[in-house]
């Protein structure tokens, strides 16, 4: 069934990229929580769907600053 190859290939691919932000060192100590919307979301996502990505930051006393934002999106961009 169509949904089911939907939600496969959805739920691999995000299995992928947690696997590969997970390498990202600036991730490591950081308490950023991050979510995907859209067709990744819902897990309905094929080979041609865009993928949206939120990292948001859990740690009310240290916020992470806009260097380590901008050093998480440079080693991201393979993604």
């Amino acid at each position: 069934m169509e949904i089911e190859k939907h939600r496969d290939f959805s739920k691999l691919r995000l299995k992928e990229i947690s696997n590969r932000m997970s390498q990202i060192p600036q991730l490591k100590d950081s308490s950023l929580c991050v979510f995907a919307t859209g067709s990744y979301g819902r897990l309905e996502a094929s080979e041609n769907s865009d993928i949206d990505l939120f990292l948001i930051d859990t740690d009310d006393i240290k916020q992470t600053s806009n260097l380590n934002k901008t050093i998480i999106n440079l080693s991201g961009a393979g993604l």
